[in-house]
This record gives C-alpha cells, structure tokens and sequence, in this order.
C-alpha cells in the first residue's frame, strides 16, 4: 500500500482524475519537465566535449533537419544513447524520432558495450508493440 501511494504522490502512476496524466509510458515523467533551449544546448555541448561542432546544427539533426555529412544523425543518436539517460533523452529526442531514428538497427550496431546494445533492442521492441 505504501508503494502505491508513492507512486501516485510521485505521479508515476495513472490518476484518472487528471487528464495531463499519461499512460503512455514514453511520457511518464517527463509532462512537467521540458528542456528549454539553453539546457539542450549545454547537454549537446558536452556530448561533443571532443569536437568543434556547431550546436545549432546539431539541435536541427533533432529536429528532424538534413544530414552535412552522411553518419552524423548515426554519430549523434549514438553518443546519446551511450551519455544520457532514458528521461533526458525523452527530453531532448521526440518520441517518434527515439523510435524511428534513435532505435534504428544502424544505430545500434554502433553501440558498446554489448549489454548497452541489448537494452536498447529490448526498448526498441517494447516500444515497437
């Protein structure tokens, strides 16, 4: 019982009486919690500590915008996934694209270790259903 009222009083579990809360679980948690665009920025920031890389294009790749050179949507779904978290990315990358895109099998072929691989083909099929 105690769990339960956790849960509800941390909104992690469905309350029929509000509607903002989702059953969706790519949205659990992340409701209230948008990035704004700074934030974005300084997570892309330090996702590419090692290259000079213009943050205004990557945050197009996001958004859905054309690739400069063919792997780079590959290379920054990749360092994603291996850097941030399942909540930040729900923040940073729409759900249609985490699936579509982020979840490619070319995406995660890039990934290491193993194990990362494995979980993320497991959400991909979770996801998928």
């Amino acid at each position: 019982m105690y769990w339960r009222q956790y849960a509800h009083h941390r909104g992690n579990s469905p309350d029929p009486k509000n509607p903002n809360n989702s059953t969706n679980p790519m949205d659990r948690g992340t409701q209230h919690m948008k990035l704004t665009e700074d934030r974005k920025k300084e997570l892309l920031s330090k996702l590419f500590w090692d290259k000079n890389i213009d943050i205004e294009y990557i945050l197009e790749l996001l958004d859905g915008g054309p690739e400069r050179f063919p792997g780079d949507k590959a290379n920054l779904y990749c360092r994603l996934l291996t850097t941030y978290d399942w909540y930040t990315l729900l923040k940073l990358i729409s759900s249609d694209r985490l699936k579509h895109e982020a979840l490619s099998e070319t995406v995660i072929t890039l990934l290491f270790p193993k194990e990362l691989r494995k979980k993320y083909q497991y959400a991909k099929k979770v996801l998928s259903e």
